[in-house]
């Protein structure tokens, strides 16, 4: 193959590589539902303010979950302790 028919070749490769790139990223489904949510969340205030009160409880409730779920391993690690911790019979031999 000379060097100008190589180069062609390359050009035409790096060209068609290219164009299926494009097809495939034109053809991607793009989210338009939650663009709309944002828009909707931007212009209508009743909207906005529903939503926020909910992400507000979510927020609580999430709080509420981690901080019983850290007593309850501050409970296990309590008795574990005491577990391995010996009897005030046991300290005084």
């Amino acid at each position: 193959m000379t060097p100008t028919r190589w180069r062609i070749a390359l050009a035409l490769a790096s060209t068609a590589g290219a164009a299926l790139a494009w097809r495939r990223w034109a053809r991607a489904e793009r989210p338009r539902a939650a663009f709309a949510e944002l828009q909707r969340l931007e212009t209508e205030h009743v909207f906005r303010a529903s939503f926020l009160a909910e992400l507000d409880a979510a927020i609580v409730a999430r709080e509420q979950g981690r901080t019983s779920e850290l007593e309850a391993v501050d409970a296990a690690a309590g008795q574990l302790l005491d577990a391995f911790r010996p009897d005030d019979s046991e300290r005084a031999r």
